[in-house]
């Protein structure tokens, strides 16, 4: 039986990412070993974002059917709809012109009785990345409640956690006020589709209040521009995330690009100090 179930997961995954195969999305080669998924590197020649000492990289996760492209890929059977980018994949198309890189990460088995393994597989990422840099997680439905899981498993240092993003995300799984509390100094950004009939928008307001860790929940913004803590209530907007267009693909972009700008962590500002000293120590040698 256990096998049957297996083949039947491992089908809706390579129906959910065609045209690929499920070994297309093995990252071995790409330096993220035991990581399936889609890397797009930040382009060479695109400048870090001002502000940012250590790499960049933002990590997404889907839902329990798991596939890369994320939510926003059509209306009905949108997941089955080959050649169309999800939210997920149009992220990996801006955000590296940006000098940021995006993973999008995949489940090794998905499905909603899979919770810890899906969680595993996004920790075994982040742990990974966090030694290139710092990291934004996102995450929608199911994968909401599995990044904030991931950034809360040991071995990942709290400072490196940038941001944290829920997309019409899950309660069920979701960790304590106290698992959360060392993520205080991480930016966050709670989205829901007022007309999610799957999930409905109360999710969000748990999910907020454990992010807001006991402590001032309301928005906090880098300088006025863009609230890098902040809740989004869309109206009219269901579970996928369709009906927002455009709206939702430019409020993720805009937030992760000013959480790379002005909320560098403290591992990233005691970086930037050392290298301030050298350079001072260089010119008076």
């Amino acid at each position: 039986m256990a096998g049957d179930i297996r083949k039947m997961r491992d089908d809706v995954f390579v129906q959910r990412d065609l045209p690929y195969a499920r070994a297309s999305l093995a990252l071995d080669a790409e330096g993220w070993p035991g990581v399936l998924g889609r890397w797009t590197p930040a382009l060479a020649s695109a400048s870090p974002p001002r502000g940012a000492v250590l790499p960049v990289i933002v990590i997404t996760a889907s839902g329990t059917y798991g596939g890369t492209a994320g939510p926003r890929r059509g209306r009905e059977a949108h997941h089955f709809e080959a050649n169309t980018l999800g939210l997920f994949d149009e992220l990996a198309r801006r955000l590296p012109l940006e000098g940021i890189s995006v993973l999008q990460v995949t489940y090794e088995w998905p499905g909603g009785h899979r919770f810890d393994e899906c969680a595993a597989d996004l920790a075994r990422a982040t742990k990974l990345a966090v030694e290139r840099g710092l990291v934004v997680l996102v995450g929608h439905s199911m994968g909401g409640a599995a990044v904030l899981a991931a950034a809360c498993a040991e071995g990942i240092p709290a400072e490196r956690i940038l941001g944290l993003c829920t997309l019409c995300g899950q309660t069920r799984h979701l960790p304590s006020t106290h698992d959360l509390a060392g993520l205080r100094s991480a930016g966050a950004l709670v989205v829901h589709g007022l007309a999610d009939r799957k999930l409905p928008a109360c999710c969000a307001d748990e999910i907020w209040e454990r992010l807001s860790y006991g402590n001032n929940p309301e928005p906090r913004s880098d300088n006025g521009k863009t609230e890098v803590r902040r809740r989004v209530l869309l109206e009219d907007t269901g579970h996928h995330l369709v009906e927002c267009g455009a709206v939702i693909e430019d409020l993720l972009h805009d937030w992760v690009l000013a959480l790379a700008r002005n909320l560098v962590p403290k591992a990233a500002r005691s970086a930037r100090l050392i290298l301030v000293v050298l350079k001072r120590h260089l010119m008076r040698s």
